[in-house]
């Protein structure tokens, strides 16, 4: 069962039925994906009429993933894993931000959720964690996870928000309280350089 799920993204639902998609879904994947190209047949060619009397083909699961792959070969899209490898979380954290709307698929069929290359490094270099955080504003990592206790940087994800061991923060976020966060409660100083 085909299904849109959200903005500029397609899904394939939870996976397509053993018969496979009438052509007028696949249509709506292969026109916002394949730019009106259609996965090539396999096998013996299935057709189903439809009350108004046309014959339309179908395509069975497999020749959409593979028509999807080729598409995302082609266009140079990325899928979660390589995404995650970047970043150094587990896919499975990756597709909880994708869930949660921290990044937006392209498309979504079954399992396999491919990603835009830009929106992918977007997100990439957009999002920090507790360390470099650290690193950006210029202070020991202790004093960013203050900042996080005391609601003075909020993370996107980590153990409060979604229960990922780590905190992720916008880069944004952290340059902004960077450079007029408050003193140090143990030194009185506002940049580690002043230490």
């Amino acid at each position: 069962m085909l299904r849109r799920s959200g903005e500029g993204r397609t899904a394939l639902g939870p996976g397509l039925d053993h018969d496979g998609s009438d052509a007028g879904r696949a249509d709506f994947i292969c026109g916002r994906v394949g730019r009106g190209r259609y996965p090539e047949a396999r096998g013996p060619a299935r057709a189903v009429w439809p009350s108004a009397g046309e014959v339309r083909r179908l395509f069975g699961e497999a020749e959409i993933r593979a028509f999807l792959e080729q598409c995302k070969a082609e266009r140079g899209w990325l899928d979660a894993q390589a995404i995650a490898q970047r970043m150094g979380v587990w896919e499975a954290t990756l597709l909880r931000w994708a869930e949660a709307g921290l990044l937006i698929p392209l498309v979504v069929c079954g399992s396999a959720y491919y990603f835009d290359p830009d929106t992918a490094e977007a997100f990439i270099t957009g999002h920090v964690f507790t360390d470099e955080a650290a690193e950006i504003a210029g202070v020991p990592v202790d004093v960013v996870r203050g900042w996080t206790h005391q609601g003075l940087l909020k993370p996107v994800s980590g153990p409060k928000v979604d229960l990922y061991y780590r905190y992720l923060f916008r880069r944004g976020d952290v340059e902004q309280l960077g450079s007029g966060h408050p003193p140090d409660p143990l030194t009185g100083n506002t940049r580690m350089a002043d230490r």
